[in-house]
């Protein structure tokens, strides 16, 4: 299908351009994208040599527009149809990796829900980084577009369709804006994290009780007094502060040719307005002007956080879409949207016990078995529905079932290790080619399964139960900050004994994490 945006020559700000010709409001192609100009259902040759390309840029008569040409050898005739194909070039190739048409056949599409988990931990690792980069004055452009170009639009969209107003069209959206409202919601929670990171920062540093820093610009009226010097009235910088004899605050201020005014009180001093700036030299004015935007941050701060608390999940969502819309959706409809929701909020955990070293590249199957990997997920999709509904409920609730999808997976470990009777607990090689399983970790001795079935060798349990469980669950517990839990509680779950080394090494570990709080 056609692309949703597209690169044009003209720059804005410096910056790259691109032509969006989707709706603010639903994220789908706008009305004149859908009914003029623009063949909506472009597909693309892609890596298929026997499809040939008809459609290819046009080089623009201006710089601010995009044009395509379809170039057909031979006269159609009437009625005739023809499949419109474009090439999007290698950088759209990690587009058809995603989509499942891309040129390694082995990488998996995003159907694929822990591939899809994978990119999208690599993606969300990315935006952190950015943030984390951003100033103050790009974390308040960034957060006037959320709010004026995206969180409204959504709003409206999703408060339009589960009004039941929307059309058969509008509905199809649902899925996209649904998981739009989370993810705009763990973005906001970043930048507040960002915001709040530059203000500690800031406020560390400011000598709060001084009105006037070094370095402001001042109106000065009338000063000094009783002085042989004539009374000055005028513009001047603040170039030092200091308290007088009464433990007032005093000011030495610099003025026009280098000259410069003792002991002037605070009483003589005002900020200048835009007639005391008429005639006033350039730099001064931009010192004036940087110093204006210093005194309005406050007041700018308040309204990026009140942003960014409107960005808020609301857990009411998560309830109004399996019972309020029945008479609108189906179930399958609205099972899909819970379900889409709920690996959203699995990314989330996922990327926090990432971000802070707790797990290791999750689903990376080299890494851990299949049965490793489904306990992961059942314990992430425990937390996402309690996390979905505002982590208001108990929390014995999920507490108890992570403890009991724990205790299953090892007691399916024991039996699978007895017949191994499939590959539930293989890894693959390097090169895939060769399924392993651990029969002593201490050698690090990985046996091929084939032969491992006939050698009457055993599995080390330990170092399942242990990496393979312990590992997993461990982290993803400490989440919900229960204070009765320990390893030791956990271990006593799976059967595994508390004492051995690499549960002690674990642990010792452990010890010095940074738990962080749950998302929002």
């Amino acid at each position: 299908r056609s692309r949703i945006v597209a690169p044009v020559k003209e720059t804005l700000n410096g910056q790259p351009q691109v032509v969006d010709f989707t709706s603010d409001i639903s994220g789908s192609p706008h009305e004149t994208a859908r009914f003029r100009y623009i063949a909506m259902y472009v597909n693309e040759v892609g890596h298929n040599l026997s499809l040939q390309e008809n459609v290819k840029p046009l080089p623009s008569a201006t710089s601010r527009s995009v044009s395509y040409y379809a170039y057909i050898e031979r006269s159609l005739q009437k009625g005739e149809e023809i499949e419109l194909l474009t090439n999007y070039g290698t950088r759209y190739e990690s587009m058809r990796e995603r989509r499942g048409y891309g040129k390694n056949n082995a990488v998996k599409s995003d159907h694929h829900n822990e591939t899809r988990v994978i990119r999208n931990l690599a993606e969300r690792k990315d935006i952190v980084a950015l943030i984390r980069g951003m100033s103050e004055d790009g974390l308040c452009e960034l957060t006037t577009f959320l709010s004026s170009k995206i969180r409204k639009g959504l709003d409206d969209a999703t408060s339009f369709t589960c009004s039941g107003q929307a059309s058969g069209e509008d509905k199809s959206d649902l899925i996209r804006q649904c998981v739009a409202r989370r993810r705009i919601s763990w973005v906001s929670s970043h930048l507040k994290k960002r915001l709040s990171r530059l203000q500690d920062a800031q406020v560390s540093q400011n000598n709060d009780h001084i009105l006037f820093k070094p370095g402001t610009i001042v109106y000065v009226h009338d000063w000094p007094q009783d002085d042989a010097r004539p009374p000055y009235t005028g513009l001047g910088t603040i170039s030092d502060c200091f308290k007088d004899e009464e433990g007032r605050d005093s000011y030495e201020i610099t003025v026009s040719d280098n000259k410069y005014i003792e002991h002037a009180p605070e009483a003589v001093l005002t900020i200048p307005t835009e007639e005391d700036l008429v005639g006033a030299p350039k730099r001064t004015r931009a010192s004036w002007q940087k110093w204006k935007r210093e005194r309005t941050l406050p007041q700018r701060r308040r309204d990026m956080f009140q942003e960014f608390d409107s960005c808020k999940w609301d857990p009411s969502m998560a309830r109004i879409l399996p019972f309020d819309l029945a008479n609108q959706y189906s179930f399958q409809v609205r099972a899909k949207i819970l379900e889409s929701l709920r690996w959203d909020v699995v990314e989330e955990v996922l990327f926090l016990v990432c971000d802070r070293n707790l797990l290791f590249r999750p689903y990376d199957e080299k890494i851990w078995c299949r049965l490793s990997m489904d306990l992961m997920t059942t314990v992430l999709h425990i937390l996402a529905n309690y996390l979905l509904n505002g982590a208001t409920a108990c929390v014995t609730g999920p507490y108890d079932a992570i403890i009991n999808a724990a205790k299953t997976a090892s007691d399916k470990l024991r039996y699978l290790a007895a017949s191994l009777d499939d590959l539930a607990l293989a890894s693959p090689k390097s090169d895939a080619s060769e399924w392993v399983v651990v029969v002593d970790s201490v050698l690090a001795n990985r046996m091929q399964v084939d032969v491992f079935k006939n050698s009457g060798a055993f599995l080390d349990m330990e170092w399942y139960l242990t990496r393979q469980v312990m590992v997993v669950v461990h982290p993803l517990l400490l989440l919900l900050r229960v204070d009765s839990y320990s390893v030791e509680t956990l271990c006593g779950a799976i059967g595994l004994d508390a004492t051995s080394p690499f549960v002690i090494h674990y642990e010792t570990k452990a010890r010095q994490w940074d738990i962080p709080g749950t998302p929002a």
